[in-house]
């Protein structure tokens, strides 16, 4: 039985039969052994198509539940089934991640006081300004080079 707060989803095929689909650490490091990638590398190619990629992302989210599925399986699976495991897939990742999201959430509200760039200099003064003097005005220095006397 899948459970979507450990980021599992459940995938029917039909007559196929229904799998367990679940992005761990195990799930994880075996989609990167299969296509010798790492994950971000995996997961931005398959955002963009790479089949390659998605086969890899797909046989790692079955090895949990299912760790007999060979990559020949994943094949014919993603032959006859492509988009419905494309949807579980997108589906299994984003309750995999709430935690990462949420943090990428947070990230992007702090940076609406003060983004990044846009803080004072070194001594508080906005980046650009001139500095202004305080105290009493300086006297010219004179030309002669006896002291006053």
């Amino acid at each position: 039985m899948a459970n979507i707060g450990k980021g599992e989803v459940s995938l029917d095929l039909g007559d196929v039969g229904r799998f367990t689909l679940a992005f761990d650490m195990q799930a994880l490091v075996a989609a990167e052994e299969a296509a010798d990638r790492p994950i971000a590398d995996l997961l931005d190619r398959a955002k963009r198509g790479f089949m390659g990629a998605s086969r890899a992302i797909f046989f790692g989210a079955l090895q949990r539940h299912h760790p007999e599925t060979s990559i020949d399986d994943v094949d014919e699976l993603l032959n006859v089934h492509g988009d419905t495991i494309a949807h579980a897939l997108g589906k299994t990742l984003d309750a995999s991640m709430p935690a990462a999201d949420a943090a990428a959430r947070a990230v992007e509200g702090k940076q609406g006081a003060n983004p990044p760039g846009k803080s004072s200099g070194r001594s508080g003064a906005a980046q650009g300004s001139t500095p202004k003097r305080s105290g009493k005005p300086r006297r010219a220095a004179s030309n002669s080079s006896s002291p006053p006397g």
